[in-house]
């Protein structure tokens, strides 16, 4: 069951009130008992009343007005249905056509459930492979940080924290040829990212010659200089 959100009594609270009152207490002794004002329990006592004392008449109504004199009648909605559902626009370029405001339009296509243009089937992938193996290589370098000791996740001391302060970083090179994608597979450790020495076993590899090299690396190297400097000094 939905409950309005301000609701101070549930489904269960609200048969308690009025069974009170039907026992005997008067509306404003049975609204302080169940910490509510006086109008709500006259409100849902007269509804229990209404309802020929079933549960259902304890259920939150609607807050639409019982009349809605300038709402669009099913004659009216149907061209913008149909010019939905031939053009798949949303209210914005409907109006231009249908020749309504484009809030109305809005809620016509809200109260069909049409609201909510149906997304096309999405390809799941996107794939592309260079013709042989070592023409493109996908490089990453991720930075590690060095420690002496281990730390509080492992020992749970975090007196050691300060011992790791300036022992540098670690920075870990991993390359995957595009054609294969990991049959070839590099990764090595260096100190220090931007050495150009860093691309050299990588084109010291069998097969591999780097003509191209996209890297997901950020600041951490230097795409234009690392392989093919490194290329030139392994060739």
């Amino acid at each position: 069951m939905e409950l309005h959100a301000n609701a101070k009594l549930g489904l269960a609270g609200r048969r308690e009130l009025v069974l009170a009152i039907e026992a005997g207490l008067s509306l404003r002794a049975a609204a302080a008992a169940f910490k509510v004002s006086p109008a709500t329990a006259h409100r849902w006592w007269h509804r229990w009343l209404e309802g020929d004392r079933l549960a259902m008449s304890l259920l939150d109504r609607s807050s639409r007005p019982l009349r809605q004199p300038r709402r669009l009648s099913p004659v009216e909605e149907e061209p913008i249905l149909r010019a939905r559902r031939e053009t798949n626009l949303g209210p914005g370029r409907l109006a231009g056509i249908v020749r309504r405001a484009r809030s109305t339009i809005w809620k016509v296509l809200w109260r069909h459930g049409l609201s909510r243009r149906p997304r096309g089937q999405r390809q799941s992938y996107r794939r592309y492979e260079w013709s042989r193996p070592g023409a493109l290589l996908h490089m990453d370098v991720k930075k590690l940080a060095r420690f002496s000791v281990p730390g509080h996740r492992v020992t749970g001391d975090r007196s050691t924290k300060d011992m790791h302060r300036g022992i540098g970083y670690d920075h870990l090179h991993c390359v995957v040829d595009d054609h294969s994608r990991g049959s070839r597979p590099y990764s090595s450790t260096h100190g220090w990212s931007q050495a150009q020495g860093n691309a050299a076993p990588v084109c010291r590899r069998p097969g591999l010659t780097g003509r191209a090299l996209p890297m997901a690396v950020g600041s951490a190297a230097r795409p234009d200089s690392l392989l093919p400097r490194g290329c030139a000094s392994a060739s």
